[in-house]
């Protein structure tokens, strides 16, 4: 216990202290991952304290660790994945992607998911392997975005008019950009 809130404390002023510039996808991920291993560790060093050799605990960890790798390749691959998510950091909590074939925001990422909700508000866990396996669009990386809108018009009528209109409701709204790259009729 002591070790669990020992952790918990010296997390809380890493993060102060600047540790949480990093990403949140990392900070969230190594956050989850270490207090198992604070647990483990601190639970080890109540053995030594209290006079138990923690040889015998510590042997069959290991084998029950090759065990699991063994039963849960698939896992390890999605794991594997994250990590290179974390790595390359392609996006990050609150962005908007497409990524596995979903498009959303995303939310959250654990060891095996990352967690995207959809616009029309689906909760949805895609697996990392097939994040990383696959293109992965961030939308939300650059300031700027282009917007392609097409106008159907009648044959009858005047392009350049058409176009001038246009021009003219797109200065009304701050959001659009000063520079027009093209105009195509």
């Amino acid at each position: 216990m002591l070790s669990r809130v020992g952790f918990r404390i010296t997390w809380r002023l890493f993060k102060r202290s600047g540790g949480g510039k990093a990403s949140r996808l990392l900070t969230d991920l190594l956050e989850r991952m270490l207090i198992p291993v604070a647990t483990m560790v601190g639970f080890v060093a109540g053995l030594v304290a209290i006079g138990i050799d923690p040889t015998a605990f510590l042997a069959g960890l290991g084998v029950l660790g090759v065990i699991v790798g063994l039963a849960l390749q698939d896992s390890l691959a999605n794991f594997a994945a994250g990590v290179f998510i974390l790595l390359y950091r392609p996006f990050d909590v609150d962005e908007i992607v497409t990524a596995g074939g979903v498009t959303g925001t995303v939310r959250a990422m654990g060891l095996a998911t990352t967690t995207i909700v959809t616009f029309d508000n689906r909760r949805l866990f895609v697996p990392n392997n097939k994040v990383w396996g696959e293109v992965i669009e961030n939308m939300s990386a650059e300031r700027t975005r282009r917007v392609d809108v097409e106008f159907r018009i009648s044959h009858h009528e005047d392009p350049d008019r058409i176009i001038g209109l246009v021009r003219e409701v797109c200065t009304q709204y701050d959001l659009i950009l000063d520079t027009l790259s093209r105009w195509s009729t």
